[in-house]
């Protein structure tokens, strides 16, 4: 039974890798896995993903780091990373998680589903950098603050581990970032 629902989560999983616009790099050790600062808002045990502030320059590129802290073992996830497409295009993402099956949905501009699973029942373990997002700053942009945000946009996202063969949702907390913008 865990080997059969496990299988149907892969094949849901690369069907979402095959029929939509993918720009998504798989490396194979957990690189860079340095925690960023935990946001002052995060409460103590809880299960918690947050984007690292970062400062860019109009026609550069940034890349943001989706961090997980206080990670009790999760299966996989699927969140929403939701930004201001005037002002940001979206290049690239690389998983961090190593020997995980990752994937971006990027049809919706604004909107990025990041997702990531382990086969066979595995299970994500480690805190830290799981996933960056590489974005251009676009050349009409003016010097400014925007902010990048996570969440559980619909019923399509979702986090959740394994527990005797059975997908289990779990809760988390989120916590956005914002991006400075200076003029060249």
């Amino acid at each position: 039974m865990k080997f059969r629902y496990s299988c149907a989560l892969l094949l849901a999983l690369l069907f979402c890798v095959f029929s939509v616009s993918c720009h998504v790099k798989k490396t194979s050790t957990f690189e860079n896995n340095t925690v960023g600062t935990p946001p002052p808002s995060m409460p103590e045990g809880e299960l918690f993903f947050y984007l690292d502030d970062l400062s860019g320059t109009v026609g550069d590129t940034v890349t943001v780091r989706l961090n997980v802290y206080n990670n009790p073992g999760i299966a996989g996830f699927s969140l929403t990373l939701g930004y201001d497409s005037e002002k940001l295009e979206f290049v690239s993402g690389e998983s961090q998680i190593e020997n995980g099956f990752p994937a971006i949905n990027s049809q919706i501009p604004g909107k990025l589903r990041l997702m990531c699973t382990k086969s066979g029942g595995n299970t994500i373990v480690q805190n830290g950098v799981c996933f960056t997002v590489t974005f251009k700053i676009k050349e009409n942009t003016v010097s400014c603050q925007t902010t990048l945000e996570l969440s559980l946009a619909d019923e399509k996202d979702t986090v959740y581990t394994f527990d005797d063969g059975v997908s289990t949702r779990i809760s988390c907390m989120f916590h956005g970032c914002t991006l400075t913008i200076t003029k060249k």
